[in-house]
Parts: C-alpha cells; structure tokens; sequence
C-alpha cells in the first residue's frame, strides 16, 4: 500500500455560523459566533479524513480511513446512515447541487455513487490504477473529475456512470488538490513531481481533453 497522512478536515456550513473539524476518529462541531465548541461526535472506527457539508445545510457527510462514510442531520447532530462499501481509507466525499446524491473516492482506486435517500450505493466508478485522491463535480452535478495518485484524472459522466477522458500529467506526479471551473469547462490540479520535488499547477480543458496551461515551481 503506499504511505499517506491524515490530512485532517474543516468544513463551514452554508450559513457560516457552525464549523466542524475531523480529529483522530470524532468530529468537533464549533459555533462560530461565540468560538466555542457546541458537540463532539462519535461512530467512527478509523481516522476522519473527508468532510462535506450539503447545500442546504442539512446534512454532513464524514469519510474515515476504515472505508466508511456516516451521514449526519444538521442542525440535530444525529447520525442517520452508514455507508459502507468503500474497503480503504476515503479520500474525498462530495454533494450533488440537489444534495441528494453523493460522490467519494477512495484509496481503494474506486469512486462511488451515493443515494442519500435510500443510503444506498448507486454505481461503483472504476477506471483508477492508484488511490484516487480528490474529486469535484461540476456545479450542474453532471460530471466529476478524479485525480489518482500517479497522476491521472478522469472526467466521469454521472447519469451513465461512465469514464468520458483520461488525462495523464507528464512525469512522475503526485497530486496535491484538485479544482473544478464554475461552468465545468475546465480543471486545474496541482502536483509535487518527484524526486525533484517540482510544484507544478496544470489546467486542463475537459472538452478537449488537452492541457491548456502549465505553470512549474511557482513560489
């Protein structure tokens, strides 16, 4: 398996009034209007490593590293799912606009496809040969993109569940985040390229599926 580190997560809710924070396997809810914390939860049988917030606000999603992802009501606190499938720490979790579905990756070298109605899996999405580490989807919840640890993201359609495009980054890469365009029409991924330990920033247009920008070693 290859090495990583917990990167632990911070989410805000929509409204900005609530924080909350993964640390070792529970989750620190704080109110941000008096700066303390309000509630410490519970359920997680590894380290928390994934959070999102739905549009509404009403529900959190937390990913952990024994592969489970728990679904929270807000503001209530109360656990009302537990998503289990992904077999490896989870990387990244993310809402639909609609916040009825949900989207995770994993160091598995799946993504999943979640119905938060029925707290159910949907559609595994395989394609990965390393651990995926991060994933955004576009603001009409139509598409996402996936970035592995050796450097290639994926562009997934989310009504077939199919792979549109493979992209790969020149080198040995390994990824540090990924960002999606407001309109979807491009995506923008950083990457620590060994052993020279080069920073270096690609855009890439999805349509074409070419890169379009490439800035090296910026400060």
């Amino acid at each position: 398996d290859e090495a990583y580190e917990i990167r632990y997560p911070l989410v805000l809710t929509p409204d900005g009034t609530k924080a909350v924070a993964g640390q070792a396997d529970k989750l620190h809810v704080w109110d941000l209007c008096s700066g303390t914390c309000s509630a410490t939860l519970h359920g997680h049988e590894g380290d928390v490593c994934a959070l999102a917030v739905s549009p509404t606000g009403h529900l959190l999603l937390s990913g952990d590293s024994a592969g489970h992802i728990l679904v929270w009501e807000l503001p209530a606190l109360a656990l009302r799912a537990d998503l289990a499938g992904h077999t490896k720490w989870v990387a990244a979790v993310r809402f639909t606009p609609c916040g009825k579905r949900a989207v995770s990756s994993s160091d598995d070298t799946t993504l999943r496809v979640w119905s938060l109605e029925e707290g159910s899996c949907t559609a595994v999405l395989q394609g990965h040969v390393g651990w995926v580490f991060d994933l955004q989807l576009t603001t009409d919840g139509k598409r996402a993109a996936s970035i592995s640890g050796y450097g290639v993201m994926r562009v997934w359609d989310l009504d077939s569940c199919t792979c549109t495009a493979v992209l790969q980054a020149p080198g040995s890469a390994h990824p540090v985040q990924l960002a999606m365009s407001a309109d979807g029409s491009s995506a923008v991924c950083a990457f620590t390229i060994m052993p020279q330990l080069i920073t270096r920033l690609l855009v890439w247009d999805l349509s074409s599926g070419e890169c379009s920008m490439e800035v090296e070693d910026f400060p």
